[in-house]
């Protein structure tokens, strides 16, 4: 629900759950105000409440410090340099590097960093002649655990680019103070 708002199925699908099941666990959501809804036709879309984004960020830093699996999967990124917030924020500014945002079109949509460009992981091969040569990439997705943007690294570097990641997705930028953008 960070990345955007989605239906009970699509939700369901994604965490290879029961409908059911994931349907009581959104009640137990929207009843503490955590997430709210909206109709479209048949279909209840379910979206993060406004003021929820630094607590789940909370509660995934939590999660990582006293998770021996979670910092083994950070680990497992070690191999593409990372990039800082300010880092970004900083190359942004001065537009001396490029920062791609390799999620999907919806997703990107619903909301991005500012600055960032549309270049989802499924059209990068086809688009790469739209990059610059003489600039370096910064490649962001959903978050440290989001593998769209390792693939997406590794693809850039084997076609030579100066490539590095951010490893945060968009709760962490806006919770950091980045401003979000959406189309």
């Amino acid at each position: 629900l960070i990345q955007r708002p989605r239906s009970v199925e699509e939700i369901s699908n994604a965490i290879e759950q029961s409908i059911a099941s994931t349907s009581q666990h959104l009640q137990v959501l929207k009843r503490a105000k955590v997430v709210h809804t909206e109709r479209h036709g048949t279909s209840i879309i379910y979206s993060l409440a406004e003021d929820t984004l630094d607590v789940f960020v909370a509660m995934r830093r939590l999660a990582e410090t006293i998770s021996p699996h979670l910092q083994v999967l950070r680990q497992q990124h070690a191999t593409i340099p990372t990039i800082t917030f300010d880092e970004v924020q900083e190359a942004l500014s001065q537009n001396t590097a490029l920062l791609l945002d390799v999620r999907s079109m919806e997703e990107f949509a619903n909301g991005h960093m500012s600055g960032a460009v549309s270049f989802p992981l499924s059209e990068l091969s086809t688009r790469m002649s739209e990059l610059p040569n003489n600039k370096p990439l910064i490649v962001t997705c959903r978050g440290p655990y989001c593998v769209s943007s390792d693939e997406a690294a590794k693809l850039l570097m084997e076609q030579g680019y100066s490539v590095s990641r951010y490893d945060d997705g968009v709760g962490e930028w806006h919770v950091q103070g980045g401003i979000l953008s959406s189309q």
